[in-house]
Order: C-alpha cells, then sequence, then structure tokens
C-alpha cells in the first residue's frame, strides 16, 4: 500500500491441500506484540522481532528478516506495541521541510499512526504439511532439476521423456515453488501451467498457477483458476481464495458471495473479518457511477462529481498514462481502478493517516470533497499514486518505500527546493533518517516523521537521476523485479551501499545550499 503525503494546511487449516497457499491479497494486518530498538543516533524503530546474533541483532518486519550491529544499538523495549515506526528521541533529528508544520521530535512507538488494516502485501506462501516419504520424493526431485542453484530447463525435459506424467507433474511444480521462494514469479507461473497439462484439474497445481499468476499482476486470469479451482475443490479454503481473486479485479459483490459461501462451509475469523470489509466497501460504492476509458476504470459518487470533471479526470490520467510509460519503460497489462470519495468515505474505508491525499491499495482512491474541477493539486495527486501502480507492476511489489514514494513525488512533479536547507542542515548533523529503515511502509509514521521521510525519499531520487538518469533508475527497478535486495539494487547500479548514498546526498546538500546554518546544540 502507498500513499500520497499532503504538505498542505493458528494456522488454519483447510481440507486437504489449502495449507499450502494462504492469501492471494491480505486485507486485515494483524496486531502482535512487537519491539522497539533504540539507535545511539537517537532515532528508534519498533518491529515485529528482535534476536540476538552474535555480534549483531537481528529484526523482523512480517518475515523480512534485517541485521543491525549492535554497536549502533542503545536500548531494546519489549513488547512496546504493534506495527512499524520510525522516530527520534533526539531534537535534531526532525527539521522544518516545504510550507508544511514545523517539525518536532517524534511522539513515542505507542502513539504512533497504526497501519491501515487496508494495506496490501506481498502474497505469503507456506509450505504444505507432507509426509517424510513426500520429502523425500521432492527433495530427490529438487536435485535434478537444479544446476549451479537454478533450475535447469534441460532436466525437466529429460524427466518429461521418461513418460511418467506424475513424475513430471511434481518435478514442474518444485521448479515452479522454487522460482517462487527465489522471487521469480513469471518463471514460477510458466512451469505451474505446464504441470497443469498433464493433470488439468489437480487442486494442488491450480492453487498455485493462480498464486503465480497474481504475483505478476494478471489477476483476471487469476480469478478464472480461482473459478475452477471452486469447482474441482469445493471448500472453504477453495471459496476464500476465490474471493480474494474477485476483489482483486474490482469484483466485490462477487467476492462477497465466495466469503460467504467459505464462511457457510467453515467460519474462519480472517475471513469473516474480509467479507465485513468488503461488505462495506460494497456498501460505499454501492450507488457509484462508472465510466471507463482506454487504460482506466472510474468510480464515483454521481451527484458529487460533475460530467466535466469526470471527463477532465479520465483525460488527465491517460495523459499521464503515456507519460508514465515512456518515463519508467513499461505498459502496465490491465485496467487501472481509480475511485473517488467524499473525504468521510476515504478514511472510513481506507483507515489511511490524518495526513494522506490518497491511497493505492492496488486502485487508486482519491479524496476529492469540495473539488469541482481539475486542478494542480488533483493533478500531482493523480499522477502520483499512478506512479505507485507503475511501480508496483514493475517491480512485482518489490520496491521499497523511499524509491517507491521518491519517485511518485519526482513524477509529480514535485522538487526539494522550498525544504532544501532544511534537509542540508539534517545531513549535516547526521540525524537524517537511514535509508534502510525507509525501505518500510510509510503509513505508520505520524505527520512529522513522515514530513521528513517523503522529503529524503525525493531528495534521493532527484540525487540518482542527476548522476544516472532515467536509465538508471529504470535499472534499479529492474533489479528489484529481478529479486535483488533494494540496497543490493542501487549497489549494482551505483556501486553505492546506502551508507555511501548518505554520505553523497550529504555533499550534494552542502554544494547546493553552502549556507545553510549548522543545527544548534543548545
Amino acid at each position: 500500500m502507498s500513499v500520497a503525503l499532503r504538505f498542505h494546511n493458528r494456522k488454519t487449516r483447510y481440507p486437504r491441500y489449502f495449507g499450502l497457499v494462504v492469501l492471494v491479497l491480505i486485507l486485515l494486518v494483524s496486531v502482535a506484540s512487537a519491539d522497539t530498538i533504540h539507535f545511539k543516533n537517537g532515532t528508534f524503530i519498533t518491529v515485529d522481532k528482535v534476536v540476538e546474533n552474535g555480534a549483531n541483532f537481528d529484526y523482523f518486519v512480517g518475515a523480512t528478516k534485517y541485521t543491525v550491529p549492535k554497536s549502533s544499538v542503545e536500548r531494546i523495549d519489549h513488547d512496546s506495541g504493534p506495527g512499524i515506526s520510525i522516530g527520534s528521541t533526539a531534537q535534531t533529528n526532525l527539521v522544518t521541510v516545504g510550507p508544511g508544520p514545523s517539525a518536532a521530535p517524534a511522539a513515542p512507538p505507542s502513539a504512533a499512526t497504526p497501519a491501515p488494516s487496508g494495506s496490501r502485501t506481498r502474497l505469503p506462501l507456506v509450505r504444505p504439511d507432507i509426509s517424510a516419504d513426500e520429502a523425500k520424493q521432492r527433495a530427490a526431485l529438487l536435485d535434478r532439476i537444479l544446476a549451479n542453484g537454478q533450475v535447469y530447463d534441460g532436466a525437466l525435459w529429460k524427466i518429461e521423456q521418461e513418460g511418467n506424467p506424475q513424475v513430471t507433474r511434481l518435478a514442474y511444480m518444485e521448479a515452479g515453488r522454487f522460482e517462487l521462494d527465489h522471487d521469480h514469479p513469471a518463471a514460477a507461473t510458466q512451469y505451474f501451467k505446464h504441470a497443469l497439462t498433464f493433470a488439468p484439474n489437480d487442486p494442488i497445481a491450480l492453487a498455485w498457477y493462480m498464486v503465480g499468476l497474481a504475483q505478476v499482476n494478471q489477476n483476471t486470469e487469476a480469478a478464472a483458476v480461482a473459478e475452477k479451482l471452486t469447482q474441482v475443490e469445493p471448500s472453504a479454503g477453495t471459496f476464500a481464495l476465490l474471493g480474494l481473486a474477485y476483489y482483486n479485479t474490482d469484483r466485490l459483490a462477487d467476492a462477497v458471495n465466495s466469503f460467504k459461501q467459505s464462511v457457510a462451509l467453515h467460519s474462519t475469523d480472517w475471513v469473516q473479518k474480509l467479507l465485513q470489509r468488503t461488505q462495506h466497501e460494497l456498501d460505499v460504492q454501492g450507488n457509484f457511477n462508472q465510466s471507463d476509458s482506454w487504460h482506466f476504470t472510474l468510480r464515483y459518487e454521481g451527484g458529487k462529481t460533475p460530467l466535466a470533471l469526470q471527463r477532465d479526470l479520465l483525460d488527465t490520467l491517460e495523459d499521464q498514462y503515456r507519460d508514465l510509460s515512456s518515463q519508467l519503460a513499461y505498459t502496465p497489462g490491465e485496467n487501472i481502478s481509480v475511485i473517488l470519495y467524499t473525504n468521510t468515505q476515504f478514511f472510513d474505508i481506507t483507515r489511511a493517516p490524518a495526513w494522506a491525499g490518497g491511497l493505492n491499495d492496488g486502485k487508486l482512491r482519491i479524496p476529492i470533497s469540495g473539488v469541482t474541477s481539475m486542478n494542480t493539486e488533483l493533478q500531482h495527486v493523480l499522477k502520483h499514486e499512478l506512479t505507485h501502480s507503475f511501480l508496483r507492476m514493475i517491480t512485482r511489489g518489490h520496491c521499497p518505500s523511499w524509491l517507491n514514494e521518491g519517485l511518485a513525488q519526482f513524477m509529480e512533479p514535485r522538487s526539494t527546493d522550498p525544504y532544501g536547507p532544511g534537509l542540508a542542515r539534517l545531513f549535516q548533523a547526521k540525524k537524517e533518517i537511514p535509508f534502510h529503515y525507509l525501505e518500510g511502509p510509510f503509513a505508520a509514521l505520524n505527520t512529522n516523521q513522515a514530513v521528513v521521510a517523503y522529503a529524503e525519499s525525493l531528495l534521493a531520487v532527484e540525487y540518482l537521476q542527476q548522476n544516472w538518469g532515467m536509465s538508471g533508475l529504470q535499472r534499479i527497478l529492474q533489479n528489484l523485479a529481478d529479486g535483488d535486495s533494494p540496497e543490493a539494487a542501487l549497489y549494482e547500479v551505483t556501486q553505492s551501499h546506502y551508507s555511501d548514498l548518505q554520505e553523497n546526498l550529504a555533499s550534494y546538500l552542502k554544494q547546493k545550499y553552502p549556507t545553510a546554518p549548522a543545527p544548534s546544540t543548545e
């Protein structure tokens, strides 16, 4: 999920197969205990869990592990609250940026705005419970099909030539799962598709094929596979997956019906919550009208969205679509949904932080209360959120927030010039938020923290574009799509780690704003 900053005034086990697939979309963020790491430079970060590991601490945000040296940590507070936030206990860590409010010291983690429960995340997968014999068979197949840590198609072809359809299907399934584990969903999808040629109604293969399609944003195809899956294996699990697939294609009424069928077969808490949330969204949009253009589906409250504004919105979006396709060298494969809300509807449906001017969770959700004609601010919000859609599809959901938000602002277009001196003071005092901490979502930040995070992100993109051009940024995005970590993707293009980037940005700011006064030591 991505949001636009406003600078202005038990394991659920389903019958038979569906321990192996959890969700195509997650609409709810569970609340769990958390740990807060306080660093010696005054910043803190609240994460899911911290584990001591020799000279380092490993910390987890969801299933992703990060590592920091113990020497940089002042203390760790356990069980301080849910979610992730970034803040500071140091007076000089936050600065005044742009025309927005003066940034005060950050609130403690417990006061941070929780992440919206409407956020979407990348599809998480779990392995099914299997017997020891099955585990041996799968391990043996992996040994046969892997060479130098990669799937070897020649080995798959050789297995296929042996003429055993069941073994061949399992081999292609293992190839697909291996590629998914290594963040290559496009290749994985092709392996799952080929596995189905040997058993077209196999529910395991269908489920994994649907997963692959969802990860490469072929949502219409994923929904079609989910429909077949419920016919082959009508269970609570398959109907829940169908509901999620329908939601992703903006078929809310069908999603509600599928969730209801899932609950009728076997009620679980997470499906009940999905049902309630989707029903609420459907109720809000029940009286909305719809307009379509070549690349967009626009939904809006007819009486509150003038006809001229509807036309201007679609024309503006189409112009921005063409510009982004050129700038980012990418053309999305599916239409993009845009939903216009009143302010009350927007915050009720999205549960976005108060500073959000728009939200992108796969659909562009824009609050437009009081807007009767296209204006510059609305154009910027649309371009910002549309950029997020492009980046999500280009990187398959792997774009770190600093690059995601930096590019979205850059494309609006927005400049760091109005708050450059404040950034210069921040970096001069070495109190910037480290980019390692800006990989995660910004939605948990309070307003003042968000101002700094967005400003640093835009600064980084401006610097990268000036030195490596749009082609360099395109290569970073492609590296992310190929499965590189954010820092590795950056390094492959710039030969800079995050620490180098921060030093380079400090030098860049010092040169650009040489008269920026030093921060107060009082």
